[in-house]
């Protein structure tokens, strides 16, 4: 199966060239094996959740490639404290975790212990109460985490690998807080208090600075370095991704699905960042075209997958996306740029004029720039 953009979205990260079938699945698929799982637990694999059965105990037959897992407590609340975390499998991994229900986590089991769960789970000992991994969403996943390498893992996520919503790391913080209090009252003096930023769960998402203006730039430099973006981005890939873009692509995608299937809002303000930055770069465009040319099918992939009013949703402020996307347009409204640049753009003005309550509108020229600070 092509992806929208007329490549082969699963060269990234498998070795297949379409979709696998059931039988290459069964042959060379990945399991993810979850011991002790309560009922009430809600279970998400990527872009799909369920709520749990008494047998359930994972999935099965999953495409080798990056995946998200993500959980929460309580059957009938959407917005229930979740928490999550990546996995890079390879043909025929099997990764097992058992609910631990002192912390509410799934947590890891000892090399051997796991070795002979992975031996049973490929002799098919577990097959009748393991879910095979929903296939009819799996192209929507490629295309919205190709980039995501095992270097970019490494790079970003927290020491404890856990991804934690809003909500979970405020329950975290409450729970420390009587632990806290009762270890105060045992000890008769006041403790150290650690809360969930700072016990392992601090993502480390790139700096991205506001303005790059050299001290001996002039008037005229410093306007244009104001409005193009292009050497705070030039300087990030130099000093922090080794002038490899794919890099800035897969922290683009890691920030959109821990924002999307995580619900961190701290992810949400980098992806924001980085939406920002790279919709405001002229003279990149030029100069590194083939990370525009990718980032368009990255942007369009995310845009699909949110919500009808996304544009004028609350959490995403005073319609920075509409304003980012339509100064990108304007950037790109330029006979000089590379020819497939401006064809993946005219297919992303349209799907956003079409998918979006009320498209783009063109900017009043003097309307209110927004900057970030």
């Amino acid at each position: 199966t092509q992806s929208t953009w007329g490549v082969s979205a699963s060269a990234k990260t498998m070795s297949f060239s379409a979709p696998p079938s059931q039988e290459q699945l069964v042959k060379h698929g990945c399991f993810i094996l979850c011991l002790d799982v309560p009922e009430k637990l809600q279970f998400g694999l990527d872009y799909t959740m369920w709520r749990v059965g008494p047998n359930f105990q994972g999935v099965k037959m999953i495409p080798p490639g990056v995946h998200f897992v993500y959980y929460a407590l309580g059957l009938n609340d959407e917005m229930a404290a979740r928490t999550g975390f990546f996995v890079y499998l390879k043909e025929q991994d099997v990764l097992v975790r058992r609910w631990d229900p002192a912390m509410e986590d799934f947590k890891a089991l000892s090399p051997d212990e796991e070795e002979r769960y992975a031996d049973g789970v490929r002799q098919f000992d577990f097959d009748r109460s393991m879910g095979p991994y929903p296939m009819d969403k799996w192209q929507q996943w490629i295309e919205l985490s190709k980039f995501i390498s095992e270097q970019v893992l490494s790079k970003l996520e927290p020491v404890n690998k856990r991804i934690q919503s809003q909500a979970r790391k405020h329950e975290y913080d409450e729970q420390q807080k009587t632990n806290q209090k009762s270890l105060e009252a045992d000890a008769g003096q006041p403790m150290e208090s650690f809360s969930a930023s700072m016990v392992g769960f601090t993502i480390f998402y790139t700096d991205i600075p506001t303005r790059h203006v050299p001290a001996s730039a002039s008037a005229s430099r410093i306007t244009q370095l104001n409005m193009d973006k292009s050497a705070i981005l030039q300087g990030l890939l130099a000093d922090e991704h080794n002038n490899d873009y794919k890099l800035v692509l897969g922290e683009l995608q890691f920030a959109y699905i821990t924002f999307l299937l995580g619900q961190s809002l701290e992810s949400f303000e980098q992806w924001k960042k980085l939406v920002l930055l790279l919709c405001s770069c002229e003279e990149a465009l030029k100069t590194i075209p083939q990370l525009f040319i990718d980032f368009i099918p990255v942007i369009y992939s995310q845009l699909q997958q949110a919500p009808d009013d996304f544009f004028i949703d609350e959490l995403s402020g005073t319609n920075f996306l509409r304003h980012a996307l339509q100064s990108f347009f304007e950037l790109l409204d330029d006979i000089s740029l590379d020819a497939r640049l401006r064809s993946r753009s005219e297919k992303l003005k349209q799907f956003v004029s079409q998918r979006f309550i009320g498209g783009l509108v063109e900017l009043d020229e003097d309307a209110p720039m927004i900057v970030e600070t």
